[in-house]
């Protein structure tokens, strides 16, 4: 996997250890991503104020660059096409696992096309979304995720969802709202056989 960096360092002060980036390029295994705004450390504490932006990666690229350690959350998802899209700023103070800066994202899903049958034994044709999350990953009132627009289709079934979930970090509150227009036909390889249950419509 390659990496590449290219940037146009604004200022640079080393007595501070601080560095003022413009236009900066990240490059990994050819994805690509845009950081500006400055970094500086001090006492063992690293300060960001940094936006970055992604304007499309393939979610299988994506996918490839999960490390083995974690690729027991992602086992058994099949991802035929789809990208992702995102932008946001880092703000804050990076210290050991006590101070984690603020993270503001916005995420876009498009065209996604996949299955996971462990959950669900149906294809999904067609995934778009865009998601609004903040969080420092340490202080849970601070941490929610708004769903601006979530819409999901298979081969007969379609569903949206929109709304806010909040405590991030603890007990998740979600307020929403979902419409769905369901084929029981296509549903019913879902529902266990021992119920004896036939349905359509």
């Amino acid at each position: 996997t390659g990496v590449s960096f290219k940037a146009n360092i604004a200022s640079a002060d080393l007595e501070k250890m601080s560095v003022d980036i413009r236009s900066a390029s990240l490059s990994l295994g050819g994805l690509g991503l845009e950081l500006n705004g400055s970094v500086s450390m001090y006492e063992g504490a690293i300060t960001t104020d940094l936006a970055y932006k992604i304007d499309s990666w393939t979610l299988n690229d994506v996918v490839a660059l999960v490390p083995e350690s974690f690729s027991k959350y992602i086992d058994g998802i099949n991802i035929e096409e789809g990208t992702i899209s995102s932008n946001g700023t880092l703000k804050g103070i990076l210290k050991d696992s006590t101070q984690m800066p603020l993270m503001d994202i916005q995420l876009a899903l498009s065209g996604v096309v996949g299955s996971y049958p462990q959950a669900l034994p149906l294809n999904v044709e067609n995934i778009n979304a865009q998601v609004h999350i903040v969080t420092d990953l340490l202080t849970d009132s601070l941490s929610f995720a708004q769903i601006e627009s979530f819409e999901a289709r298979t081969a007969l079934s379609l569903v949206r969802l929109s709304g806010r979930a909040d405590r991030l970090l603890s007990d998740i509150h979600f307020n929403g709202v979902l419409l769905a227009d369901l084929d029981l036909g296509e549903l019913m390889p879902m529902v266990p056989d021992t119920l004896n249950l036939t349905a359509a419509g």
